[in-house]
């Protein structure tokens, strides 16, 4: 049975169900493979009465040292720096997992948008920042953006730009709300914001999420 389930997760099974996944990213990890495709389909409860999980499909799964792929992750799950063309590690894996945990407490999508830009321009919101610069380096940087501030729309019938503050504005969107309005603990928030950091660097690894302090609960 797939990851999409028909009433909310209590707390110790969502804990489980994100300590599972966390053992085994850390244990692709430790052979060098990065998952490249997490999201609900791909993570499987073992029975339908276990809140335990396993994950599956690992056709677009990669090694840390052969990164040059244009194309990876299933859209809604995709970390920004996939998306700008960046070399890419173990972050973006967190990143899903991210999207994911949102997923099972809000039962909607973070990242629903048909553009890719639509998608930047919530990353964005939901860091508050502007700051294109950490990537700068992407093959899709400049095809995707304008200056710091705006995006390069390339929908149909359009040759505008989009700005990012008017898709979603920075001012306007508070995460850390949306998140508690779906019943998220304040170590809830700090844990799916920790994996939704911008910067893959400053991004939660996942052997730092396994000690983060939403999953120090007994029993877990």
């Amino acid at each position: 049975m797939v990851l999409v389930p028909k009433r909310q997760l209590k707390p110790v099974e969502l804990k489980i169900v994100v300590r599972d996944i966390l053992g085994a990213l850390v244990f692709f990890k430790s052979r060098g493979i990065i998952h490249c495709d997490l999201k609900p389909e791909n993570v499987l409860f073992l029975t339908k009465k276990s809140p335990n999980v396993k994950m599956v499909d690992f056709g677009s799964s990669t090694f840390m040292n052969d990164v040059d792929y244009s194309y990876l992750q299933t859209r809604p799950y995709r970390a920004p720096e996939i998306t700008f063309g960046c070399r890419f590690d173990f972050a973006v894996d967190m990143w899903s997992l991210g999207c994911v945990i949102f997923e099972l407490v809000a039962f909607r999508m973070l990242f629903k948008y048909k553009t890719v830009e639509e998608n930047i321009a919530k990353a964005m919101a939901i860091n508050r920042t502007s700051n294109f610069d950490v990537f700068r380096n992407g093959s899709n940087y400049r095809s995707l953006v304008i200056n710091h501030r705006y995006l390069n729309n390339t929908v149909p019938m359009s040759n505008r730009s989009i700005n990012l503050e008017i898709v979603v504005p920075n001012e306007g969107y508070d995460f850390a709300s949306e998140l508690r309005e779906c019943g998220c603990t304040p170590d809830l928030v700090d844990f799916i914001q920790g994996c939704l950091k911008i910067n893959p660097a400053e991004r939660l690894t996942a052997e730092e999420a396994l000690e983060h302090t939403f999953m120090r609960v007994e029993g877990v």
